[in-house]
């Protein structure tokens, strides 16, 4: 392909996000070529971090891999089944990651493993593949930490029963897009200094105080400090957090919008969202995180923050045209299918079903589905949660549609 669009840095995955989403074409008319971004870089120091790492935080660089296998996955296939990666795609997208001496300093080439991405898909160029892969780049390389924080104040809102409008000014659009202190302004605790009861393990006798320091510069710094005064000794629940560098809006947007574009990238979002969690919540016993050079926290902090954003499921119908990957009749209160929808609109899921809701004529269908190798038209009742379908159960079986076949397809393995 003659025409190349090069990728600096993330301003350059800002605009380019920004023409594919404004672009009406479904096909691009460029290839994309990543000379730099960003490293991701994870600083811990602790007691258990000289010259080592814990097995929970090997575990969060995993998540980490996972995250670029996904991404590709969802890109190539519509998919994130990670049994589906051949062993070629998974030596090909490995992280390069370096352990510094000293306390550990984790730093994963994030601009190597770019440039895998779009080699494997070369030749397969459209808007939404190239939208999937820089909007994880960009979750990824930039911005995402705050947005983490935000959502943690506004979960400490909720829980301890503030008015928002006291613990967080939101409304400082203005000055946040034209002042060196948008971080300040985005939200800005404004309390002069007060005292907030906050329930701990029942008890309502807990006593915290909430306190936004400035020096007047970009970095604002957060300290919430929770005493027990039931007992003698205080309980030490002390959460730090410092910004680093000032959120870049214009990245945030983007990232909102391409989220919504497309059911795939959606998809893609939510897993690296998830997974970027993980990876925070893995430094939970570091004495000091610094992430991504982004922010600065305790683990403890790290932990919190994490786990703050919990998404409510949703009850959804979904009439669909699905593929019958297997039938398990080995339970005796229920059988089960593995069905993967035809558009690829959700990962692969199980669903239940039984003999007093689906009689033999329609089990007969799913069957002969499943051998035939054709779709079969469902309604599926489901909890939906980030993305992902859970206790999902069919509702009713239509007719078998022998237009399109799977047969000729390689054999996928099937997750149970």
């Amino acid at each position: 392909m003659e025409n190349t669009v090069t990728i600096n840095g993330l301003d350059d995955v800002v605009s380019t996000l920004q023409n594919l989403l404004a672009s009406t074409d479904t096909e691009v008319s460029y290839s994309i070529a990543i000379q730099n971004l960003p490293n991701f870089e994870l600083y811990l120091k602790g007691e258990k971090f000289d010259n080592s790492i814990t097995p929970s935080i090997m575990k969060g660089i995993i998540e980490l891999q996972n995250a670029i296998y996904r991404t590709y996955l969802i890109a190539r296939y519509g998919a994130d089944n990670l049994q589906m990666l051949n062993d070629y795609e998974r030596q090909t997208l490995e992280l390069k990651v370096i352990v510094r001496p000293g306390s550990s300093d984790i730093i994963a080439d994030l601009c190597g493993v770019a440039v895998k991405l779009f080699e494997l898909i070369s030749g397969m160029e459209n808007k939404q593949k190239y939208i999937i892969i820089l909007t994880v780049l960009a979750i990824i390389a930039g911005g995402v930490g705050w947005l983490y924080f935000d959502s943690y104040l506004g979960h400490q809102a909720t829980k301890l029963e503030i008015s928002k409008e006291v613990v967080i000014e939101r409304e400082r659009t203005k000055q946040l897009l034209g002042s060196q202190q948008n971080v300040i302004d985005a939200v800005q605790v404004a309390l002069k200094s007060q005292h907030i009861k906050e329930q701990t393990d029942s008890d309502l006798s807990d006593e915290a105080e909430t306190e936004i320091k400035s020096d007047g510069s970009q970095n604002p710094e957060l300290n919430i400090t929770s005493t027990d005064t039931t007992t003698s000794k205080p309980k030490d629940k002390t959460v730090h957090f410092k910004q680093l560098q000032a959120v870049d809006m214009e990245l945030v947007n983007t990232i909102a919008q391409a989220k919504e574009s497309n059911e795939k990238v959606k998809l893609a979002t939510e897993r690296t969202e998830e997974s970027m969690r993980k990876v925070m919540a893995s430094t939970a016993s570091a004495e000091f995180v610094r992430f991504n050079n982004q922010f600065e926290a305790s683990g403890y902090t790290m932990q919190q923050i994490a786990s703050a954003e919990r998404a409510e499921s949703e009850d959804v119908t979904i009439r669909n045209l699905f593929r019958v990957l297997n039938i398990d009749s080995k339970k005796t209160e229920f059988m089960q299918a593995r069905l993967r929808p035809t558009d690829q609109s959700f990962q692969d899921f199980n669903a239940t079903f039984s003999d007093t809701s689906i009689d033999q004529d329609k089990l007969d269908r799913l069957t002969t589905a499943l051998t035939s190798y054709h779709p079969i038209d469902l309604s599926v009742t489901a909890k939906k949660k980030r993305g992902k379908l859970n206790d999902a159960i069919i509702a009713q079986v239509r007719d078998i549609d022998t237009t399109q076949s799977f047969k000729e397809e390689s054999d996928d393995v099937i997750e149970s």
